[in-house]
């Protein structure tokens, strides 16, 4: 953890907890869970997400869920060319999918995919002090965040990573993601049960209906003194 001087705000980051409960993966997602997770999910690290596959070759569409492992950022060869982006990126303004060089691919060729999580861990600076917010569901049940996913292989075996989408909302829908005297600007595409399905198989012309605030009654927050798993 690097502080900041005094006075100074850094940029809030978002990371997130894993569901790592099989029997309550799999009666929130329908799928089995056999991936190994740390506890709280940091860039480049290796976590469960759930897509609807392509077939053997990865060029054929099925329809069923299947959970994978895969790095939290999004990993492509287009980024490895591209000069200034040398971390993999972990959120994506959903509203700028489309021009964004990094998701383009991704975008168009739907590559939709739901990143399970307990909750969002928001953590920032203000005034030479950490701050940490734990955000989850108010019912207690997993979230569903919204990502793309990418795929390659690399020495006969496929590799998978994948990214969180965030979208710009309202004071109000932002109040559970504002830390201390920082309010974000943007808050995290969280899927509500009964859109799962919806949402990995819509084409590219219909992904914004899901691009919608998740009701901010619907989520509670508390502080936190340190990072889960740390």
């Amino acid at each position: 953890i690097v502080s900041a001087h005094p006075g100074v705000v850094v940029p809030m980051r978002k990371y997130f907890e894993t569901v790592s409960d099989v029997g309550r993966y799999q009666a929130a997602f329908g799928n089995t869970l056999s991936i190994d997770q740390p506890e709280c999910v940091f860039p480049g690290d290796i976590a469960a997400f759930i897509r609807v596959p392509f077939g053997p070759n990865e060029d054929e569409e099925a329809k069923y869920r299947e959970t994978r492992p895969g790095s939290f950022g999004l990993k492509t060869h287009k980024m490895d060319l591209m000069d200034g982006h040398k971390l993999a990126p972990c959120v994506a303004q959903a509203d700028r999918l489309a021009e964004d060089p990094r998701f383009h691919d991704a975008w168009q060729m739907h590559r939709h995919c739901l990143i399970p999580a307990e909750s969002i861990i928001l953590r920032t600076f203000a005034h030479g002090r950490p701050a940490l917010k734990r955000v989850r569901r108010a019912d207690g049940l997993p979230l569903a965040l919204a990502g793309l996913w990418h795929g390659e292989k690399i020495d006969e075996r496929w590799e998978y990573s994948f990214v969180a989408l965030s979208l710009a909302a309202d004071r109000s829908e932002l109040l559970p993601f504002s830390v201390e005297s920082q309010p974000s600007g943007l808050m995290p595409v969280i899927v509500p049960e009964g859109a799962y399905d919806d949402w990995l198989t819509a084409p590219v012309k219909q992904s914004h209906h899901y691009m919608h605030p998740y009701p901010a009654e619907r989520l509670v927050s508390e502080s936190l003194t340190r990072t889960p798993g740390t």
